[in-house]
């Protein structure tokens, strides 16, 4: 296999997992809707964006420094999601 062959296939791939993103989050939206008040789901999408802006940092190639601070900033947030959730 080619680094052109290569590069396609792993083009479509991502491509194929945006679309399954944009699905689950369409899903997500309405069960959300359905349980407006559950704090679980909002962090369920922290989760997904600390993730993406990992991709999104490594393939624009931003630095490291950004990344990190950015995650740390999303463990606090996670963090206060738990807290809301026990009801502490």
């Amino acid at each position: 296999m080619s680094a052109k062959s290569d590069y396609q296939t792993q083009q479509e791939r991502i491509t194929k997992l945006l679309m399954r993103l944009d699905e689950g989050m369409r899903k997500h939206d309405r069960e959300f809707a359905g349980d407006p008040r559950n704090y679980g789901y909002p962090g369920d999408l922290q989760h997904v964006a600390s993730l993406l802006e990992e991709a999104s940092n490594f393939i624009n190639q931003e630095g490291d420094e950004y990344g990190e601070q950015m995650h740390a900033d999303d463990m606090d947030q996670q963090q206060s999601y738990s807290e809301l959730r026990r009801g502490g």
